[in-house]
């Protein structure tokens, strides 16, 4: 049997192994997150053919949905409709996009081109895996991956239960120890009865088979859960990088997602 130190090691172990699944790559981060600034100050100054070249190298260097976002609105604002319907209707397809990204889209899409859009449709041109706008027929879909991590903290959770069953355990063993070791001189108990012995004895058994009951589960969640994570990782190609949104005819720069 594993002592509880081996134990709790292999979780901390796994535990960095699913974080680092996420880490994003720092060079790209900091090329994204340079471009986007640029593109505020662009946009600032309302020069919006050159912000939405910024948002769109910030776009192409991510793969987020609202750097895109971002330059379908600077290309509707520089007058390029025919570019920004293009680009609000790639918005709108992406399975990465917000519900309000989507909505956005729609309501730009329905004021440039009123009649019905069909969806974009690649034609005698090979989808390249590292352009995040461009979908093959069979791609798989993406995976969730808060599953995989809902997995991870049932086995931390479980880790922090069975511990703390297994100290008490120890604990009402060492009283009963001495306890037991109590006797007069005839070799009777002293301040305790055979009934409480057995008594506490059941308690002890009863709180170490949950702990280790509480180790199965945890050690179940934290392989469910890498497993589970590699593929939604996997089929995602997804790390956080940077997004912007537009409020009030400003910008805000913020890394790892839309709020």
């Amino acid at each position: 049997m594993c002592s509880l130190r081996t134990i709790l090691a292999a979780l901390l172990v796994h535990v960095a192994a699913a974080t680092a699944l996420a880490a994003p790559p720092k060079a790209t981060l900091g090329a994204a997150e340079k471009r986007a600034e640029e593109g505020v100050v662009l946009y600032r100054q309302a020069k919006y053919d050159e912000a939405a070249a910024a948002f769109l190298e910030a776009y192409r260097l991510s793969g987020r949905a609202t750097p895109l976002r971002n330059a379908a609105k600077s290309l509707e604002l520089a007058g390029k409709k025919d570019e920004a319907l293009a680009r609000w209707n790639e918005l709108r397809v992406r399975p990465d996009a917000t519900s309000d990204d989507k909505r956005e889209a729609e309501l730009h899409v329905a004021a440039l081109a009123p009649v019905a859009v069909p969806e974009p449709v690649v034609v005698g041109k090979p989808a390249l895996a590292s352009d995040p706008s461009v979908r093959r027929e069979g791609t798989v879909e993406p995976l969730p991956t808060w599953p995989g991590w809902l997995l991870l903290g049932i086995a931390v959770a479980s880790a922090g239960t069975a511990a703390g069953l297994w100290v008490a355990a120890d604990s009402k063993q060492a009283t009963l120890d001495a306890d037991l070791a109590k006797k007069d001189a005839h070799g009777k108990l002293i301040g305790t009865t055979p009934e409480t012995v057995s008594s506490t004895n059941s308690t002890i058994n009863a709180m170490r088979g949950s702990a280790y009951s509480f180790f199965a589960l945890m050690g179940a969640s934290a392989i469910a859960s890498t497993a589970y994570l590699i593929v939604a990782y996997k089929r995602t190609a997804e790390s956080p990088t940077v997004g912007l949104s537009f409020v009030d005819g400003g910008a805000t720069l913020y890394l790892g997602g839309r709020f």
